[in-house]
C-alpha cells in the first residue's frame, strides 16, 4: 500500500474542500465578491473615504427631498403629514426614522462630470400606516375623518433622486443649477395657482393674506410636485419641469366658500394637472450654500401676486 507523504496533505485537503459543503464543521467559506465596476477617471483621483462621504451626501439629499414630498402628503381632506408632525414630536421622530431607514434603490451611480447619484424609493401606503399607528398609540384610537386619502392616492411609490458632487467639478455646477431651476419652477407653479379665479373679481392670491389655510394648501401642493424632466444645457444652465394636480387646493377652497356663489372653481378644475419649467444657473461662487426652501418661495410669490392690482 502506497503511503501518503506529508507534503501531499495540503493538496488533498484542498481537493476535499472543493467538493464538501461550505458549512462543513460549522465553518463558512468567505464569499468571493465580484470587483466593482471601473470608475470614471475623475473619480479614480478621489480617495475611498471621500467617495463614501459624497455617497452619504447624495443619500442625505435624497432624504431631504423625500421628507419634503412626504410632508405635503394629505392624510385626510384637511390634514397633512406636516400638520401631524407639528402637533407631536413623536410623529416627527417616527417619520424621520422611517425615511432615514429607506434603502437605496440601486448602487450609487458615479458620473463622468463628478456627480454621484442615489435613488431612494418609498411606498406612500407604508408611511401613512406608520403615522396612523403612532397617532393611534398617542390618542388611544385611530384618526377620525370622513375623508381619508383614497386607496389610489395611497398606492404610490415615491422615487427620489439624490445627488452630490466633487467640489468644483462640472457636476457640482450642474447640481447647483438644477436646484435653482427647481426653485424657479416652484415659483412659476405658485404663480399659476395664485392666478386661479374664485369668482369674477377674486383670485386665489387675493385670499392668501387673509387666510393661511389657502397659502398652506398651495405650499403643500408645490412641495408634493412630481419632477418629470431634468435637463442640463451646454451653457451651464439647467431646466426642471414640475407637475402638480390641483384637486387638493380645490378641496380647501371649496370648504372655505361652502354655501357661497363660487363660479369659477368647479369639479372640472379638480382634475386639472399643470406643469411648469424652471430655469437656473449655478452661482459664481460655488461655495455659496443655496438654502432656499420651497415654502419660503411659495409664500413670497403669493404675497407679491396678491399685492398686485
Amino acid at each position: 500500500m502506497k503511503k501518503t507523504s506529508i507534503s501531499t496533505l495540503p493538496a488533498i485537503a484542498l481537493a476535499i474542500g472543493a467538493v464538501l459543503p461550505t458549512t462543513l464543521f460549522g465553518v463558512e467559506r468567505p464569499e468571493i465578491v465580484a470587483a466593482s465596476p471601473s470608475l470614471p477617471a475623475i473619480w479614480q483621483k478621489v480617495s475611498t473615504r471621500d467617495r463614501m462621504n459624497l455617497v452619504r451626501a447624495a443619500e442625505l439629499d435624497a432624504i431631504r427631498l423625500l421628507t419634503e414630498r412626504i410632508n405635503g402628503v394629505q392624510i385626510d381632506s384637511s390634514t397633512t403629514v406636516k400638520d401631524l408632525s407639528e402637533s407631536d414630536d413623536r410623529i416627527t421622530a417616527e417619520v424621520n426614522s422611517y425615511i432615514s431607514g429607506v434603502k437605496n434603490g440601486d448602487r450609487p451611480r458615479f458620473l463622468e462630470d463628478g456627480r454621484v447619484e442615489v435613488v431612494k424609493k418609498v411606498d406612500l401606503e407604508q408611511v401613512i400606516a406608520k403615522i396612523e399607528e403612532t397617532y393611534s398609540r398617542r390618542e388611544g384610537g385611530p384618526l377620525k375623518s370622513s375623508s381619508k386619502t383614497s386607496t389610489d392616492e395611497r398606492e404610490v411609490t415615491f422615487e427620489i433622486l439624490g445627488s452630490a458632487a466633487i467640489k468644483g467639478s462640472e457636476g457640482h455646477k450642474r447640481i447647483l443649477a438644477k436646484r435653482a431651476a427647481e426653485v424657479d419652477a416652484a415659483r412659476r407653479l405658485a404663480e399659476r395657482m395664485g392666478a386661479l379665479k374664485i369668482d369674477s373679481s377674486t383670485t386665489v392670491a387675493n385670499l392668501v393674506t387673509e387666510d393661511d389655510t389657502i397659502k398652506a394648501a398651495i405650499t403643500r401642493v408645490v412641495q408634493n410636485a412630481e419632477t418629470i424632466k431634468i435637463r442640463f444645457i451646454a451653457d451651464g444652465s439647467s431646466e426642471v419641469t414640475l407637475r402638480v394636480k390641483l384637486d387638493p387646493l380645490v378641496r380647501v377652497i371649496a370648504r372655505k366658500f361652502k354655501g357661497r356663489d363660487v363660479t369659477l372653481i368647479s369639479d372640472e378644475t379638480k382634475h386639472v394637472i399643470i406643469e411648469e419649467t424652471g430655469v437656473g444657473v449655478a452661482p459664481e461662487d460655488l461655495g455659496v450654500q443655496v438654502d432656499v426652501t420651497i415654502e419660503s418661495v411659495v409664500e413670497q410669490t403669493l404675497l407679491e401676486k396678491g399685492d398686485r392690482p
